[in-house]
């Protein structure tokens, strides 16, 4: 019996490291569909390191030959090769099987001559692998005194090792006892007429999720199997028992939920040879971020929590153990961000991040869904479809700050109409269900009525007539044309937000892009786009006092095949400013829709802002000092700030680190309290425009970061 401790803290979830998470299986299914699949894994943890097979690739297929290489079950043919489509002969499956019997749990005896006369020229290893094999009655040889050991094995077999496999091993946390396996399958026609064994082993295996069909009808048991198929068939095997890696590792059936719900966590603990590691000591502890958990020397910071035990990151009589498996099982209730660890050790150890060895798990909670976004897969910068292309509507489930929920079976009620000309072509009204993303997609196509140019267009209008939320995007028209495409969009972009202002050498040095569609969304060469600002020392305008307003010729770029026309200026001045750019096509303009990412204070719309940056003083004139932050770098935990009581200094580029101090002031109370380095950064990127009162920006001194 596994020891369930209950826990209750905050989190998010996605499943980091070198941990794996698996779905929870279906209560019930289709025909045709696995019912009782295993909760969690065996090859979590360090059997994910790849072991670089040259003739494997990426995917689930290396995921399992990784795990049976780290097991010591199956083996390299030769120095960087696995041979995956190399066929399995009966010596190799003995040599599998009983090398997986320990990490599940199964007492493999001595081997002992079982009578198989046709095994004596074999290897000492074979020998006894056979024998212990026939020994366990996992086999009964071809005969009674043959085992037929160069023979293939084929489907049919395998279905019969791998299930006598499973009736003796130990089964584990999230695993399924194959005796209890009802299976409600009917769907494979290839079966009824085998022996009563092979037939309820290949339907049990199915609903377990060890096996599958060779097409949706068809098991083909006469099929030969190869080594990789059978890394596939044992990996998912193992998951059903008690094997695990060696080590401490964790587990969770899901790794994103929405807040407030509980998941299950399992810590499993084994000896460096899998076997189960019971009555451990096992440290759990949680922050919200990585970042927040650990100083520079390793230590735990004294915010870490510890949700179980006397004191967080210590091995004290307070924490939990493992049970006679070697497992724990902790319910957690999921309110927001968090990074949980669980390690073991010696009692009054301390933890040290870089010495002590740890399984962790990011959790991401989910705010609970209020509406549907719609979008559509064709180009944004697309305003009509050509007759023929597909159109997919996709309708997802997001929370109050527009992102995704991972929400299954929410209806929705949909009533599209389509409409060649002012001919209504098809008007259809159905009822629709999220998958496990929280999706529902929609596909449509028209096609020309007419091959003349000109025709009129055809439309696509989406009402929704019912949903379980209280909110939804709404639904634009759809409209298809062969109308001749011409330039209609043109998108403005920099890869760089923001440079030092600096007059040494040639100065500092930026990019922009600008690039052309036409009403489709392809692009459009051959169009010459002007490119200026405000800024005189930057993307100037024409000094010539006849072409006032004009770019000059150097910044003048012509669209290539994929519609993209790029600047490159060196900006020789130590003065600080928000540079508004401008991108422009002479001929076009009035016609011309022109959109800029990465817009900002000052600069008017469908222009690009980039921000010339100084460092503050150390101790700023105004200090504290109150200033808006206009861009926020997460990668390198700067900010780039403007302060609002002076307009002759800034931008400043001002970093931070963990070692500063951090506020927020309470919208309700007006009081300001303390929060974690994690938090405040989360929050300053999450908002596109945020007041912020610093004081000092030192980086070598601990400055204070009030959120206002």
């Amino acid at each position: 019996m596994s020891r369930r401790s209950p826990l209750i803290v905050l989190a998010v979830l996605s499943l980091v490291g070198s941990l794996m998470a698996v779905s929870a299986a279906p209560a019930a299914g289709e025909d045709g569909e696995a019912d009782d699949l295993a909760t969690y894994s065996a090859c979590v943890g360090p059997a994910t390191e790849s072991a670089d097979f040259e003739d494997v690739a990426e995917g689930e297929l290396e995921a399992a030959i990784n795990c049976m290489v780290y097991y010591g079950i199956m083996r390299p043919t030769s120095p960087g090769k696995f041979s995956p489509e190399v066929e399995v002969t009966r010596q190799s499956m003995a040599g599998f099987l009983i090398r997986a019997a320990g990490p599940a749990g199964i007492d493999v005896p001595k081997a002992r001559d079982e009578g198989f006369r046709d095994i004596g020229d074999l290897p000492r290893s074979v020998r006894d692998a056979i024998n212990q094999l026939a020994a366990l009655e996992i086999t009964r040889g071809k005969t009674s005194r043959t085992f037929a050991p160069d023979g293939t094995v084929n489907r049919y077999q395998m279905v019969l090792f791998l299930s006598r496999f499973l009736d003796e091993a130990q089964v584990g946390e999230g695993g399924v006892d194959i005796d209890d396996v009802d299976p409600d399958d009917d769907h494979f026609i290839d079966i009824d007429d085998l022996r009563r064994e092979p037939y309820d082993a290949i339907r049990s295996l199915f609903e377990m999720g060890v096996t599958e069909g060779t097409s949706r009808t068809r098991f083909s048991p006469d099929r030969k199997v190869t080594r990789g198929q059978m890394a596939l068939f044992i990996s998912r095997m193992l998951a059903h028992t008690n094997a695990r890696p060696a080590g401490v590792t964790m587990q969770s059936i899901d790794t994103t939920v929405t807040a407030g719900d509980t998941a299950e966590v399992v810590v499993s603990v084994r000896t460096a040879d899998f076997e189960p590691a019971p009555d451990e000591s096992v440290d759990l502890f949680h922050a919200p971020s990585r970042r927040d958990a650990f100083d520079s020397n390793g230590r735990c910071y004294d915010d870490v929590t510890s949700p179980l035990g006397d004191e967080p990151c210590v091995i004290d009589y307070a924490d939990e153990t493992t049970d006679g498996l070697g497992n724990l099982i902790y319910d957690v209730n999921i309110d927001a961000g968090l990074v949980m660890w669980a390690w073991t050790g010696n009692r009054g150890e301390r933890f040290d991040e870089d010495r002590t060895q740890a399984a962790s798990l990011e959790f991401n909670a989910g705010k609970e869904a209020v509406k549907f976004k719609v979008t559509y897969d064709f180009p944004e910068e697309a305003t009509k479809v050509p007759f023929g292309r597909w159109v997919t509507v996709i309708f997802q489930l997001v929370d109050e700050d527009d992102n995704p929920v991972r929400q299954k079976d929410v209806e929705i009620r949909v009533r599209s109409v389509e409409r060649n000309g002012n001919r209504v072509d098809r008007e259809r009204t159905r009822t629709h269900s999220t998958d496990s993303s929280g999706e529902v997609r929609l596909r449509f196509r028209q096609t020309d009525p007419d091959s003349r140019d000109g025709d009129p267009d055809a439309t696509l209008d989406i009402f929704v007539e019912r949903h379980d939320l209280d909110d939804i995007d709404p639904t634009p028209r759809v409209q298809w044309s062969d109308e001749d495409d011409e330039p209609t969009t043109l998108v403005v972009r920099q890869s760089v937000h923001y440079h030092q202002a600096t007059d040494s050498g040639r100065g500092g040095r930026n990019t922009v892009t600008a690039t052309l569609y036409d009403q489709y969304g392809d692009p459009v060469r051959g169009h010459r786009v002007h490119f200026t600002s405000n800024d005189p020392d930057g993307l100037s305008t024409n000094e010539d006092p006849n072409r006032q307003g004009e770019a000059q010729n150097a910044h003048r770029r012509t669209t290539n095949s994929r519609g993209v026309a790029t600047v490159s200026y060196y900006r020789d001045s130590d003065d600080t400013l928000t540079e508004c750019i401008d991108a422009s096509i002479p001929g076009l303009a009035s016609s011309l829709s022109i959109r800029a990412h990465e817009s900002g204070d000052g600069c008017s719309h469908g222009q690009l802002a980039h921000y010339w940056v100084d460092d503050p003083p150390d101790d700023p004139p105004d200090n504290p000092s109150t200033g808006t932050v206009l861009y926020h770098d997460e990668d390198r935990n700067t900010l780039v700030y403007d302060d609002v009581a002076d307009d002759t200094v800034g931008p400043w580029e001002i970093t931070y680190d963990s070692n500063d101090q951090f506020n927020y002031t309470d919208t309700t109370t007006s009081e300001v309290k303390p929060e974690t380095f994690g938090t405040f950064s989360k929050a300053i990127g999450a908002s596109d425009r945020l007041t912020v009162n610093i004081q000092g920006s030192s980086r070598s001194s601990a400055n204070i970061f009030t959120r206002l």
